[in-house]
């Protein structure tokens, strides 16, 4: 029924998603122990070479105030043309958010998050020429754009959008030396992901359930299965930039930690694809599009890809993180969580030529001779 380009939009777009989630959500985590410091700058027109031959010299001030009234009072530091005021050493709070058991779990540095949001970046925008390409013509384009209607697709594209400049957003901060945002600001910019991220993800589920030719894509198990799928495609897409992250701090913790969470997503999305397969079956219009993945010409696809490699092998690989090769399974991991969300995909897409309202339709066009 729908092209290539379809199933490519949807799964880029769902994993791209998925992987702006993650990493706003770890991007909130990280926070404050990366950014919880204010630099206080002296003078004006501080260039950024002029800030990398400075040295940053931490102050013992309980706080930026204090940095302010030192410096119009002539402390010596205060001819410092920069100055990092560390609010983690300011008082018993701001020193138990940095040492929260949930910050530490999911500890990671600043290089993850240079390449996991480039790699996030990529596959965003990637999702976006899909669905530029099967619009096809460029007044198509430009019609989504300058004459917006309320409809599945229009909220899509702009969810689509806002997600992939808040991860343009995100990777120019983490690739770029010279810029540290407060964490408010890294805070608000996550909400934003996260919210666009949410979007996206359903809208994969909700586009296909908006259409009233197949049956089979009428239920709200469909973009359930859908996000659970782009979350966990999401947290393949950082196991494959935490592969290549070169780093002296300690990364099989948090990593392990993500695991088990991939794990948790996997066996929801299990649960749920199973119970679409028997809402499928048990219905009159839908049983012949489940049949089709449960048994059926889709079925070899969904059970060796999906089901197999995609879901039951990545679950015995992630409890074996921890050992010293944990670049290397994180590959295969994240290999087999997106090869099995392509599939699955595919199979859904694919046994809409299978529901009866398809059949009816077709052989009213072979009887009206336009077949």
């Amino acid at each position: 029924m729908f092209s290539t380009l379809v199933v490519g939009y949807l799964f880029l777009g769902g994993a791209g998603a998925g992987a702006l989630v993650v990493l706003c959500l770890l991007e909130c985590v990280n926070a404050r122990r990366r950014f919880g410091f204010v630099v206080d700058r002296t003078r004006l027109g501080l260039t950024f070479a002029g800030r990398a031959m400075t040295p940053l010299r931490p102050m013992a001030a309980a706080g930026p105030r204090s940095a302010n009234r030192a410096r119009f009072a002539g402390h010596p530091r205060a001819a410092d043309p920069l100055r990092v005021v560390n609010h983690a050493n300011a008082g018993g709070r701001s020193r138990a958010a940095v040492n929260h058991p949930l910050v530490a779990a999911f500890a990671l540095p600043v290089e993850f998050f240079a390449r996991a949001w480039t790699v996030c970046v990529v596959v965003l925008a990637l999702g976006v020429l899909c669905l530029a390409a099967d619009l096809g013509r460029p007044e198509r384009v430009a019609a989504l754009i300058l004459h917006p209607q309320l409809t599945a697709m229009t909220v899509g594209a702009y969810a689509l959008a806002a997600s992939l400049a808040v991860a343009v957003a995100f990777a120019a901060g983490s690739n770029f030396d010279g810029f540290i945002p407060a964490p408010s600001l890294v805070y608000a910019l996550s909400a934003a992901g996260v919210a666009a991220g949410v979007v996206v993800m359903a809208y994969t589920g909700v586009l296909l359930a908006s259409l009233d030719s197949v049956l089979f894509w009428k239920t709200w198990l469909l973009p359930v299965v859908f996000v659970l799928s782009s979350l966990s495609c999401g947290v393949a897409l950082a196991f494959v930039a935490a592969a290549f992250t070169q780093t002296r701090q300690n990364l099989v913790r948090a990593l392990a930690n993500l695991a088990s969470v991939d794990s948790v997503l996997i066996a929801l999305e299990a649960a749920a694809l199973a119970a679409l397969l028997v809402w499928g079956l048990s219905g009159e219009g839908t049983r012949a599009s489940a049949h089709a993945i449960a048994s059926g010409d889709l079925a070899p696809t969904f059970w060796g890809v999906v089901a197999a490699l995609g879901m039951a092998v990545p679950l015995v690989m992630e409890r074996f993180v921890r050992h010293a090769n944990y670049g290397s399974q994180l590959l295969f991991v994240a290999a087999f969580v997106l090869a099995g969300g392509l599939a699955l995909r595919w199979c859904v897409v694919g046994a809409g030529a299978y529901d009866v309202a398809q059949a009816l339709g077709q052989a009213n066009m072979l009887a009206a001779g336009l077949m």
